[in-house]
Protein backbone atom coordinates (compact mmCIF):
# COMPACT_ATOMS: atom_id res chain seq x y z
CA UNK A 1 0.00 0.00 0.00
CA UNK A 2 2.66 2.43 1.38
CA UNK A 3 4.65 1.99 -2.39
CA UNK A 4 1.48 2.98 -4.39
CA UNK A 5 0.49 5.69 -2.24
CA UNK A 6 3.65 7.76 -2.07
CA UNK A 7 1.41 10.42 0.34
CA UNK A 8 1.26 7.31 2.87
CA UNK A 9 3.70 7.60 5.90
CA UNK A 10 5.74 4.98 6.09
CA UNK A 11 5.31 2.56 9.24
CA UNK A 12 3.58 0.94 10.51
CA UNK A 13 -0.90 1.29 9.43
CA UNK A 14 -2.83 1.39 12.52
CA UNK A 15 -6.27 -0.46 12.11
CA UNK A 16 -8.41 2.18 13.15
CA UNK A 17 -11.70 0.74 12.13
CA UNK A 18 -13.46 -3.12 13.13
CA UNK A 19 -11.62 -4.94 10.48
CA UNK A 20 -8.59 -4.50 8.14
CA UNK A 21 -10.60 -4.39 4.72
CA UNK A 22 -12.40 -1.51 6.14
CA UNK A 23 -9.47 0.45 7.21
CA UNK A 24 -7.63 -0.16 3.87
CA UNK A 25 -10.96 1.23 2.45
CA UNK A 26 -10.14 4.59 3.46
CA UNK A 27 -7.43 5.02 1.96
CA UNK A 28 -8.93 4.61 -1.45
CA UNK A 29 -9.43 7.81 -3.55
CA UNK A 30 -12.17 7.60 -6.56
CA UNK A 31 -11.56 9.02 -9.69
CA UNK A 32 -14.06 11.10 -11.69
CA UNK A 33 -15.63 9.92 -15.13
CA UNK A 34 -15.73 12.20 -18.17
CA UNK A 35 -18.99 12.69 -18.11
CA UNK A 36 -18.85 14.68 -14.73
CA UNK A 37 -16.80 17.65 -16.98
CA UNK A 38 -18.31 21.01 -17.70
CA UNK A 39 -20.64 21.61 -20.63
CA UNK A 40 -19.42 23.46 -23.26
CA UNK A 41 -22.63 24.60 -25.08
CA UNK A 42 -25.64 25.88 -24.09
CA UNK A 43 -28.50 23.31 -22.54
CA UNK A 44 -25.77 20.60 -22.67
CA UNK A 45 -26.43 19.91 -19.16
CA UNK A 46 -29.49 21.09 -17.04
CA UNK A 47 -29.14 20.85 -13.06
CA UNK A 48 -32.81 20.59 -11.22
CA UNK A 49 -33.23 20.34 -7.88
CA UNK A 50 -36.81 20.65 -5.60
CA UNK A 51 -36.74 22.62 -3.03
CA UNK A 52 -39.33 22.44 0.42
CA UNK A 53 -41.25 21.83 2.46
CA UNK A 54 -41.50 25.13 3.43
CA UNK A 55 -43.09 25.63 6.69
CA UNK A 56 -45.09 28.64 5.42
CA UNK A 57 -46.49 28.61 2.57
CA UNK A 58 -47.26 31.75 -0.24
CA UNK A 59 -50.25 33.62 -0.67
CA UNK A 60 -50.80 31.35 -3.63
CA UNK A 61 -50.25 28.17 -1.42
CA UNK A 62 -47.20 27.38 -2.98
CA UNK A 63 -44.76 25.03 -0.72
CA UNK A 64 -41.96 23.89 -2.74
CA UNK A 65 -40.20 25.45 -5.63
CA UNK A 66 -38.13 23.98 -8.26
CA UNK A 67 -35.08 25.52 -10.14
CA UNK A 68 -33.19 24.79 -13.08
CA UNK A 69 -29.78 25.83 -13.97
CA UNK A 70 -28.06 25.74 -17.08
CA UNK A 71 -24.54 24.34 -16.83
CA UNK A 72 -22.45 26.38 -19.32
CA UNK A 73 -24.18 29.94 -19.19
CA UNK A 74 -24.95 29.29 -14.98
CA UNK A 75 -28.54 30.84 -15.93
CA UNK A 76 -31.33 29.81 -13.51
CA UNK A 77 -34.96 29.50 -13.51
CA UNK A 78 -37.11 29.05 -10.71
CA UNK A 79 -40.83 28.20 -10.86
CA UNK A 80 -42.73 27.93 -7.59
CA UNK A 81 -44.91 25.27 -7.52
CA UNK A 82 -47.47 23.28 -4.64
CA UNK A 83 -46.39 19.93 -4.88
CA UNK A 84 -43.76 18.47 -5.64
CA UNK A 85 -45.77 15.97 -8.88
CA UNK A 86 -45.90 19.25 -10.71
CA UNK A 87 -42.23 19.31 -11.16
CA UNK A 88 -42.58 17.46 -14.58
CA UNK A 89 -44.97 19.82 -15.82
CA UNK A 90 -42.91 22.57 -14.92
CA UNK A 91 -39.53 21.39 -16.65
CA UNK A 92 -41.73 20.85 -19.63
CA UNK A 93 -42.76 24.17 -19.98
CA UNK A 94 -39.11 25.52 -18.79
CA UNK A 95 -37.74 22.93 -21.73
CA UNK A 96 -41.03 24.65 -24.34
CA UNK A 97 -39.32 28.49 -23.66
CA UNK A 98 -36.01 27.79 -23.34
CA UNK A 99 -35.38 25.91 -26.52
CA UNK A 100 -37.53 28.67 -28.21
CA UNK A 101 -35.42 31.11 -26.90
CA UNK A 102 -31.76 29.80 -27.78
CA UNK A 103 -33.28 27.53 -30.71
CA UNK A 104 -31.63 24.62 -29.12
CA UNK A 105 -32.39 21.50 -27.43
CA UNK A 106 -32.31 20.52 -23.60
CA UNK A 107 -29.48 17.71 -24.08
CA UNK A 108 -29.50 16.30 -20.29
CA UNK A 109 -31.10 16.89 -17.30
CA UNK A 110 -29.40 16.13 -14.26
CA UNK A 111 -30.65 15.86 -10.31
CA UNK A 112 -30.74 14.26 -7.06
CA UNK A 113 -33.57 11.89 -7.91
CA UNK A 114 -35.15 12.91 -4.93
CA UNK A 115 -38.14 10.97 -3.86
CA UNK A 116 -41.62 12.20 -3.25
CA UNK A 117 -42.87 13.19 0.32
Amino acid sequence: MQRVYTILPNGELKQWDKCKGCTLGKFTKSTFNDWDSRAHAILQNIHSDVCGTFSIASVAKHMYYVIFIDDFSLNFWIYFIQKKDQMFSKFVEFQELVEIETGRKVKALRSDNGGMC
